[in-house]
């Protein structure tokens, strides 16, 4: 009960404080139409996750050419029996690598290339749609004489 009373005088207190008028407004600015280009192309999150995606596809493309990393396996068995029937202990080490095909590697390598040259394409149509979209607006508010 004591919890709702501290909200109620908390909101209350709120409520009645005069809002101060000595708070001082910066004046807006006007932006140049460069300056409001690099915002918005700056800013903006699809623009962002298409780099990312281009960068990735990048990265993958060498990455598929790689070779394979080789494999190191050991196996350890020390199980007592309680017949010696078989041999009672055993050590195995192994060593694989495993090398493919390089048709396979190479036709990755160009698949991650195609991505690469489609997320920078669509990036490059992302940016002139923001750009056209900007410069639509920059001339209606210039011909209705408020730029």
């Amino acid at each position: 009960m004591t919890l709702i009373r501290s909200m109620v005088l908390f909101f209350a207190v709120l409520a009645s404080a005069p809002l101060s008028s000595s708070a001082s407004v910066a004046p807006a600015r006007v932006l140049t139409f460069d300056e409001a280009a690099e915002i918005a192309l700056r800013d903006n999150a699809d623009i962002l996750q298409i780099r990312s995606t281009e960068e990735s596809a990048k990265a993958k493309e060498g990455q598929a050419l790689s070779p394979n990393e080789p494999s190191f396996s050991f196996n350890n068995n020390n199980a007592a029996t309680p017949f010696r029937l078989t041999q009672g202990a055993s050590k195995t080490y192994s060593v694989q690598w495993t090398l493919g095909f390089p048709g396979k590697s190479i036709f990755q390598s160009k698949q991650f290339a195609q991505t690469e040259l489609s997320a920078r394409e669509q990036g490059f149509e992302k940016e002139v749609s923001i750009l056209v979209s900007l410069s639509n607006l920059y001339v209606t508010i210039s011909s209705n004489n408020q730029l």
